[in-house]
Parts: structure tokens; sequence; C-alpha cells
């Protein structure tokens, strides 16, 4: 608690009476016994705000408070912080209704202000991500079927911008034809089965005829007698992912062709386990018979190298290195049956952070029929 004269001799300086709890908060070891003393860690661009609060108090006649904030000295607990700090107060008069005193309770609010930031911050954030059509939050009255949206949601969607509630049906509408039946069942069926989480992945059409895939996770929310009241969740924009997806999917089967029509192979050997992994087609070429689709480690195949090529291939990859990342040698390799075939293999090596040697991607081929011709 603090007290304060608002009134004095014409010599003396204005005095501030507080209890240690109160000189504590606002940045002092002992109890300050002027008001200027008082005020020596509040921050200066916040000590107008606390003499208008005063100010306007005087003149209304009503009650005072105001925020600010205070940086403590080195030897206090609270050294180099900046705490925040309410004071709520009233002023005592005299019989002509002068002011003579100020009554008050400061408090420190430092957590709670932090809290707000923090709040503050995170809508900022989930404000930026719907600004650019990423994420959206919405909240679903299973009865009347209407949608409480957030401007995120709007942005996904294509609704126009300030839009803050939509229906079930308008989102039914814009929902691909193809997944709707599917949405429709699954809600159903979670709510049946008194799932608390539903997940879904779905196309929408815009109004601008843009298609978008949209993952939306939710939680369903029951009555005491478990019926379904509310679905409150989170719409996210993943076309780019699911883009990605289909460009990976088409690459692999283009990969899968180029690799049978040009007799040629992938692998991947890891150098700390010594084990590797090649394409399909690798059985058919190098003559081993797979089991489990795996083939013998890559320290195995090497013992079927050419005796006279194994130290050359074996010397490409111990010269591997962050500024020497690639090699392409030829070598004959002879198959379990006894007959050799010449294979090219051109690959690449990475590395860790310290340059250590993690696997090593690359291509087969066999060039018997060149060679021959040769």
């Amino acid at each position: 608690m603090v007290r304060r004269s608002a009134r004095s001799a014409p010599t003396s300086q204005p005095v501030s009476l507080c209890d240690m709890r109160a000189a504590q908060i606002q940045g002092h070891a002992l109890s300050p016994t002027a008001i200027k003393q008082s005020r020596r860690f509040i921050q200066p661009e916040d000590l107008s705000r606390i003499d208008n609060a005063v100010a306007e108090a005087q003149h209304t006649r009503g009650n005072w408070n105001a925020e600010y904030r205070v940086v403590p000295p080195p030897d206090h607990p609270h050294a180099g912080e900046t705490r925040w700090v309410a004071v709520e107060g009233s002023i005592a008069r005299d019989a002509h209704g002068a002011p003579v005193q100020l009554f008050g309770v400061i408090r420190d609010i430092t957590l709670s202000k932090r809290g707000e930031q923090a709040l503050a911050e995170r809508d900022t954030q989930l404000a930026l991500a719907g600004k650019v059509g990423l994420i959206g939050t919405f909240a679903s009255d299973i009865g009347t079927e209407r949608m409480q949206i957030s401007p995120g949601y709007a942005a996904i969607h294509g609704l126009p911008e300030g839009t803050l509630e939509t229906t079930r049906a308008e989102w039914r509408a814009r929902v691909h034809s193809d997944d709707l039946p599917r949405l429709e069942n699954n809600l159903r069926q979670d709510i049946a089965e008194r799932h608390r989480e539903h997940y879904c992945e779905y196309r929408i059409f815009r109004s601008d005829g843009t298609m978008r895939w949209i993952e939306a996770r939710s939680l369903i929310a029951y009555d005491a007698r478990g019926c379904a009241q509310r679905v409150v969740g989170a719409n996210i924009d993943v076309t780019d992912r699911k883009h990605t997806e289909a460009v990976l999917v088409e690459s692999k089967i283009h990969l899968a062709d180029a690799l049978m029509a040009g007799e040629v192979t992938a692998f991947q050997w890891d150098a700390t386990t010594g084990q590797s992994v090649r394409s399909d087609n690798a059985a058919l070429m190098l003559g081993e018979e797979q089991i489990g689709g795996a083939l013998p480690p890559r320290n195995e195949l090497l013992r079927q190298v050419h005796p006279e090529d194994c130290q050359s291939l074996k010397a490409c990859v111990r010269l591997l290195r962050p500024d020497n990342p690639s090699y392409a040698v030829t070598f004959r390799f002879v198959r379990p049956d006894g007959n050799h075939v010449w294979l090219e293999e051109t690959a690449k090596g990475e590395f860790d952070a310290t340059g250590r040697l993690l696997r090593v991607k690359g291509l087969t081929r066999d060039i018997s029929e060149r060679k021959r011709a040769s």
C-alpha cells in the first residue's frame, strides 16, 4: 500500500509513505520517503500516464488507476527485468474539497502482462497464417449446421473477406463430389462410436474455380447424454504438399520405366552398416536371387567384382569427401553362374556436418554390349 501527501508546506517536498512490499515492487530496497524518489525506477515514458490519471481523478473527484513499467536496479531480486505494476487509488480531500492525500494499492502484474503478450502474439501468428491462406479455424453446430469461422478459414475456402459465419450446406457445395460421401460417412461413424477426435482430407472448389486440398483436424463435443453438439477444429491448406506427393509418385514411375528400358539399377549404400538397397531390377542385372525383396550387402557384392577391378572401385569410395563427393568407374562383375558383365557406376556421397561419409547413392548400368562391340 502507498500513501502520498498531495499538499505540504511550501519549503518541503511532497512525501511518500509505503510498506516494504510496495517499495520492493517499485524497485526499492528501502521505503522511499519522497514522491520524486519513489518514481526513480519507473520508465520515463510511463510517468505521464500516472500523472494524467491523478490529474483526471482530481478533476472528476473519482478514483484513479494506472499501469506502468519498472526497471529495478542491479541489487534488486528482479534486476535487469522490466516489471509491470498496476496502481489503484483514491484522493482524500479537506473540508474545502482540496486534495490533501493520495491513497493507493500497488500490484505486480508482470505475469498477467506476459500472458497477454503471448496471447496477442499467438493471435497475430494465426491471423498472419490465415491471411496467406494456410490455416483457419471453425466451430460447427451440429443441430443448426451453422458455422463460425476465422478469417483464415474464409481465405482458404475462397469466401469473401470479412465472412465470419457460413453453413454446413454451403460447405457441402464446395466439396468435391467424389469426396463428400466419404466425409459424411466418416463423421457419422465417429459420432456413432463416440470418438472425440475427427480427421479427414478432401478437395474443394473455390468460387474462382480453383481446386484446393484441405486437411481438417477436429474435436467433437458431446453433452451429458452423449449426444454430439459441436465440431470444433482447424483447416489446413495442403495443396502444395499434395502436388509434391503426386510429382514424386509420377517421378518414381518414370524412373522405374527408365531403369527397365536402359538396363540401369539404382542403389543406396549405408556407410555405417554396410547394408545396400537396390532397385527391383538389380537381381536380373547381377544374376542374384532376391530373398524377401533384398539383395546381399554391398560388401558381399564387392567379392563378386573382378579381382583386377575391385581395388579401383574401393578406392573410388575411400576418396569420397565433401570437396570430392562423386565418382564414376567401370568394372567387371562376376555373376554366380560364372559369367561376367561390364558395369558402369556413377555415384555421389552424402556427409554429416563433420564431413563423415553417411551414405552413397548412385546408378549402375550394364555396358556389356558396348564393351563387346568395341
